[in-house]
């Protein structure tokens, strides 16, 4: 066997073994426990990518044939295939149906602490949106112009005076037994509420904005002050809306809703994150239901208004008359 040749057949084991490599990622990182101190971290790191690595995956494996591996490289398409109809069948079997009624329309969006968007700008798309209720993340860009709201949200949760607090809601409707809660990262990440639009059932609302899921321990202590609160909320209506910094194939959102009776609202994963390839990201921003709430369209908001995320606009159905 001449040298090229030689050369050519390490290069395509190469291939190969970077090609198993990938689809063993993109199918099973989310298995891999967080107590793994080897490869926990680096499995929650991987696991949100596990759609963008299959189909990676299933690129590398047509290329592979198309230079004359044809068997290998259809073993392994078929392989990227399987997994990404097991994926998106996990995916639909978690999704709650669809809604019918306009009971309650919910924004929830990250400004990005850092936004360089007027904020007379950002104010005039947050009236516009046409939500009940808006919540906040990393609202610092939007801190003192507060007052430019007041009008059309009369009611407030925040962390009080002199609190450099990540996250605000404002409302149309008043808040019942609100509260804020402090996470890893800081006070004013996980807030909790009721709200009861009038002529229709009310609904308790949690706003989640937490730790990136490959910072372990502290990812796990945020999950747990989640779940400790979907636990106290019992069995009721309930909607959570967040930054959840992990995809719904994740491990986190995999055992969030296992372990708490929730299903996703959208029909389709929106992607949110980075915000400047649209479609093409990373669905981490989510809205998880249960107790009878449906969410009747879902949509994602905040196009050019500065922000790494794209929002999230919900039309709640309350299961009301």
């Amino acid at each position: 066997m001449s040298r090229l040749n030689i050369w050519r057949e390490r290069l395509v084991g190469i291939w190969i073994g970077a090609l198993c490599l990938v689809l063993a990622m993109g199918g099973f990182s989310h298995l891999v426990p967080g107590s793994d101190e080897l490869f926990g971290p680096f499995s929650r790191t991987i696991e949100s990518l596990r759609v963008h690595l299959l189909l990676l995956g299933l690129v590398l494996s047509l290329l592979l044939a198309w230079i004359g591996r044809s068997r290998a490289g259809y073993v392994f398409a078929g392989a990227a295939l399987v997994l990404l109809v097991v994926l998106a069948a996990d995916y639909r079997q978690r999704t709650a149906p669809p809604g019918a009624g306009a009971d309650l329309d919910i924004l929830w969006f990250n400004l990005l602490f850092k936004n360089k968007t007027p904020p007379a700008t950002l104010v005039a798309a947050l009236r516009g949106s046409g939500a009940d209720v808006i919540a906040l993340g990393e609202v610092q860009p939007l801190r003192g112009e507060m007052d430019m709201l007041a009008d059309l949200y009369p009611f407030r949760l925040d962390c009080g005076p002199g609190v450099a607090c990540d996250m605000l809601i404002l409302s149309k409707y008043p808040l019942e037994d609100p509260r804020m809660r402090e996470t890893w990262l800081g006070p004013g990440r996980f807030a909790s509420f009721g709200v009861h639009p009038p002529g229709q059932p009310a609904v308790q609302v949690m706003v989640a904005h937490l730790i990136k899921p490959w910072y372990l321990p502290m990812s796990l202590r945020d999950d747990r002050i989640v779940t400790r609160a979907l636990r106290r909320a019992g069995p009721g209506p309930l909607i959570l809306v967040g930054d959840f910094n992990a995809a719904p194939w994740s491990r986190r959102i995999l055992d969030l809703e296992r372990r708490n009776g929730l299903e996703h609202a959208a029909p389709l994963p929106i992607a949110t994150w980075p915000a400047a390839l649209g479609p093409a990201g990373i669905p981490i921003d989510h809205a998880l239901v249960r107790g009878g709430v449906a969410v009747t369209a879902i949509a994602p908001w905040g196009r050019g208004l500065g922000s790494n995320h794209r929002g999230l606009l919900l039309t709640v159905d309350l299961g009301g008359t």
